[in-house]
């Protein structure tokens, strides 16, 4: 995946995560889930296409390096877990409601 793809997805990532905490909509949590359970695989190999002088040739050549981000794999992995968790409490959040007036009988 392309560096700046792999960024661009992780804003979104954040963006749905803040959205569906602020708003407890069950939809946010679902998109935020799966661009993060998305970029948890994705964030091991990133690409970044760099163009360097090839003397040999007296042009620049694409060269493409890959690089590894654990550590942001297992952010991405821990953020899918906790929209899960939260996903799932809202879901049975809506369906319970809680009365403070009594019932007379």
């Amino acid at each position: 995946m392309l560096l700046s793809v792999f960024i661009l997805i992780q804003i979104v990532v954040i963006l749905f995560f803040l959205l569906g905490f602020f708003f407890k909509n069950p939809i946010l949590w679902g998109v935020s889930a799966l661009f993060s359970g998305f970029l948890s695989v994705a964030a091991w190999v990133v690409e970044k296409d760099y163009y360097i002088w090839d003397a040999a040739i007296n042009a620049y050549e694409l060269t493409t390096k890959y690089y590894s981000f654990s550590a942001i794999a297992w952010i991405n992995i821990g953020l899918f877990f906790l929209t899960i968790i939260l996903f799932f409490y809202d879901i049975f959040q809506q369906n319970t409601t809680v009365s403070s007036q009594p019932t007379n009988s």
